[in-house]
């Protein structure tokens, strides 16, 4: 849980960085300078991997094609696997995995277009969005932590208490810094419930084999959030307002918060009969 924890601190403070210095790249015209940051970055890692020690080759995985390799449905049949052998614990990740995309799906999308269409500008404006990486960026190491330290299901389900908390009060703002307020709550309970599911996975995988057919999967469940949530969310922006399209919103990620803290305890009684 620490060491997830750790990654996303270090992710999250990168996607903060890269916010703030949009204006910098983009305004004063050094997109040059982004493509180069981003060179020294990959090399960085290139030069990385070469010192790591070489893991052994399933034979039986290196027979098959490249254009095989492509097909997105054995990932998805094979992380399915994954999840049942596992006792159903990776599917808390997956549940993580597509409550990020449908919720900053969302609000990556329309908060952009509310607050210019409302005429707002300055720090306050960025923060809104901000908040979410910026939490993340200084709490989601001891997130891990306490899932390590600490019972985890605790951690878990109290994280996803926090996100719905969170989600019941987003549609009903009554000023621009509720927004930022409310997002801190949910942020939090993000990070506590997203490394306890982190902490759970590691603690139960029993066949690592199937891990890079589980880590496609969840990208599926990611990706798939942050492709209907645009959509979505833009229909009931255009039709029905900020309101209306957070609330759906909310609504059904509330769904997947509830079935997230229903199956964290689902699991314990299984697994102790």
């Amino acid at each position: 849980g620490l060491l997830f924890g750790i990654y996303g601190n270090i992710s999250s403070l990168a996607i903060f960085i890269a916010t703030v210095s949009l204006p910098f790249f983009v305004l004063s015209n050094h997109h040059d300078l982004a493509a180069l940051n981003l060179i020294i970055i990959y090399a960085t890692s290139f030069i990385i991997l070469l010192f790591l020690p070489n893991e052994g080759i399933d034979k039986q995985a290196s027979k098959i094609s490249f254009w095989k390799a492509l097909n997105p449905i054995p990932s998805i049949k094979h992380g399915l696997h994954f999840v049942r052998i596992n006792d159903g614990y990776p599917a808390l990740s997956l549940g993580a995995s597509l409550f990020e995309g449908l919720f900053y799906g969302t609000i990556w999308f329309i908060f952009p277009l509310h607050m210019a269409k409302v005429g707002l500008s300055g720090a306050e404006t960025g923060m809104h969005l901000g908040v979410y990486d910026l939490v993340t960026a200084l709490f989601a190491g001891y997130a891990g932590y306490l899932a390590d330290k600490y019972n985890w299901r605790h951690t878990h389900s109290l994280g996803w208490i926090f996100v719905v908390i969170g989600l019941i009060a987003l549609p009903f703002y009554s000023w621009p810094t509720w927004l930022i307020i409310v997002g801190f709550v949910i942020a939090i309970g993000n990070n506590l419930s997203y490394y306890a599911a982190a902490h759970a996975l590691e603690a139960h995988d029993i066949d690592h084999r199937e891990d890079g057919s589980f880590i496609g999967l969840k990208t599926i469940s990611n990706s798939l959030g942050y492709a209907v949530a645009p959509i979505l969310a833009g229909y009931l922006y255009s039709q029905y307002g900020f309101a209306t399209s957070l609330g759906v919103n909310s609504f059904l990620c509330a769904i997947i918060a509830f079935a997230m803290i229903w199956l964290t305890w689902k699991i314990e009684d299984r697994i102790v009969k």
